[in-house]
Formats: C-alpha cells, sequence, structure tokens
C-alpha cells in the first residue's frame, strides 16, 4: 500500500509542477497582440487606398491618351489641302470616356498651316476634375500634302 500513495503522491507533484509551469495568456500579452493587429491593418488599408488612388490617376492617362489620339486620327484621314488655320480647329469640353464616366476632359485642337503646305495638327487634353488638375497631354504632328 505505501508503494501505491507514493506512486499517486509522486503523479500528483508532477502534475502541479506542470500546471504551475504554464502560463495562458495574460491582460498585457493580450493588449499588445491587438495594438500589433490593428498597426498592421492599418498599413495595409493605407496601401488599398494608394493602389486604388494609383489605378485612378493611370485611367485618367489613359483617357487623356485616348481621347488626343482619337482626334490625330481623325484629321489623318483628311486631304491636308482642306484643312486651313480655322475651319478645323476645335474646342470641345465636358468630354468623358465610358471607363471613367464621372470625369469630365477638355480638348483642343489647334492646326497650322506651315510654308511647305504641311499641316501642323495639335491636339491638348485636359482633365476637368480637382484631383486631377496637373493632368493635361498634348500630342502633335504633321501631315504632309499628299
Amino acid at each position: 500500500m505505501k508503494i501505491t500513495n507514493i506512486n499517486k503522491q509522486s503523479k500528483e507533484n508532477l502534475l502541479n509542477s506542470k500546471l504551475q509551469s504554464e502560463h495562458a495568456f495574460g491582460l498585457v500579452e493580450l493588449l499588445f497582440s491587438i495594438g500589433l493587429i490593428a498597426i498592421i491593418a492599418l498599413g495595409v488599408g493605407a496601401n488599398i487606398v494608394t493602389t486604388f488612388r494609383s489605378h485612378k490617376s493611370v485611367l485618367v492617362s489613359e483617357a487623356l491618351g485616348d481621347l488626343a489620339v482619337e482626334r490625330i486620327e481623325r484629321y489623318s484621314s483628311i486631304n491636308p489641302l482642306e484643312m486651313d488655320n480655322s475651319s478645323h480647329d476645335d474646342n470641345e469640353n465636358n468630354l468623358k470616356v465610358p471607363y471613367i464616366s464621372t470625369i469630365e476632359f477638355t480638348r483642343v485642337t489647334d492646326i497650322t498651316v506651315n510654308a511647305d503646305s504641311s499641316r501642323s495638327v495639335s491636339v491638348t487634353v485636359t482633365c476637368n476634375h480637382p484631383s486631377y488638375t496637373n493632368k493635361t497631354l498634348t500630342l502633335e504632328t504633321t501631315f504632309i500634302r499628299w
């Protein structure tokens, strides 16, 4: 009988020593973990906002190019001798493109007759949105006589 009491007592001592060496999360560790997760979430959120802004800026730049190239291509099909200094000049306001319909653009076209009878066409497209006021694109080309 003594042997079983010793075995029981040693098992209880072993169990008590294991329980004393193990610790649960305290309030400080929990608050620290929550704070660390919050800092990481703020960083990820800021990156997402920056990504969306950059994407919109790229779309605006693409729209500027599309509107300018569209006008240049239209004039490439016209006989340069039929274009004079003022007949094809154009100022278009409130233009929109399908993929960003919330932003409006202004397109100004200027045609100049050169001394060699060629025609220089300049197309300037400007974004009218207050967040992208510095976005302007100018394309120029020269059409020689046919």
